[in-house]
């Protein structure tokens, strides 16, 4: 009876996540007279694409669209390289002063510099308005590098030993020998890494002065709350006192942004169970 009783509130939970995102997409299909006179609950009406060809046909959307795939793609893969690579330097007990450079990184999980410190740093690097400030800072995160050590030092220590023998390094043991079974962790850390660089809005809003470079989010934003902080260039561009201003689209919106990440997850899910336990055991 207790197991049934978690079932149906677990139930219950996912259903009140889940119904709000089914409202959104049926208002997304529906009419935008239906929507704005609350006629619009889990099913489209008046069904038609209008919204998602306003989208689509959109510009400044498409483009803001492209810049977040090329940042989610490059800034997981940058991610994914410096967390393993380091994880597994922090997982060889051989290495010197191994304590001291973990005690390193763990500073920076409870300080940080501040807002302005980091906009003057990136400045000064000369990754101001450019794609590398939606990259570069996000790249290395302790918390993954962590999940990632103790994974490895779960592994059996006779795999390195072994590799040592045939007279592997230790970047070819990484790459060979580690990592190959390695893939619910990293499936793991990849997901992370992706939801962090899709959603980022933040370092759009402070390092990003060229519309060529906006990412999605701060796009999102705009044509969906104040059009008062957007300047008039910017408006006429979104079209946002037309068209493309209706709640049907801003529910598209919505959507088009929303669904990669959703569409991603079920592709992991068999790893991502795994690899977080794994990854947190010792961590």
């Amino acid at each position: 009876m207790f197991n049934r009783l978690i079932i149906v509130f677990m139930l219950l939970i996912g259903a009140s996540m889940l119904l709000p995102f089914v409202n959104v997409i049926a208002k997304s299909f529906s009419s935008n007279a239906m929507v704005m006179t609350g006629q619009v609950g889990f099913i489209p009406q008046e069904f038609n694409l209008h919204a998602y060809r306003e989208v689509f046909r959109n510009p400044m959307f498409m483009n803001s669209l492209k810049v977040t795939i090329i940042v989610t793609l490059a800034g997981t893969l940058f991610s994914l390289i410096t967390v393993t690579t380091t994880g597994y330097a922090l997982s060889r007990k051989r290495l010197l002063a191994r304590r001291t450079v973990m005690l390193y990184f763990l500073v920076t999980m409870f300080f940080n510099a501040g807002i302005i410190p980091n906009f003057l740093n990136i400045r000064n690097l000369g990754l101001y308005n450019t794609i590398w400030a939606l990259i570069l800072p996000g790249m290395m995160s302790v918390y993954y590098m962590i999940l990632v050590k103790s994974f490895f030092e779960q592994l059996p220590s006779e795999l390195e030993e072994s590799a040592s023998i045939d007279g592997s390094n230790d970047l070819q043991t990484l790459a060979f020998v580690y990592l190959p079974i390695s893939k619910p962790i990293l499936a793991t850390i990849g997901l992370f890494a992706a939801v962090h660089f899709w959603n980022i809005f933040t370092p759009g809003v402070m390092y990003i002065q060229s519309q060529s470079l906006f990412p999605l989010q701060l796009i999102v934003q705009m044509m969906i709350f104040t059009q008062s902080s957007v300047d008039a260039q910017t408006m006429a561009e979104l079209d946002l006192q037309g068209t493309l201003g209706t709640e049907t689209l801003k529910m598209a919106v919505i959507v088009v942004s929303t669904l990669p990440i959703v569409v991603v997850y079920p592709f992991l899910q068999k790893h991502f169970v795994k690899g977080i336990t794994l990854g947190a055991v010792k961590a």
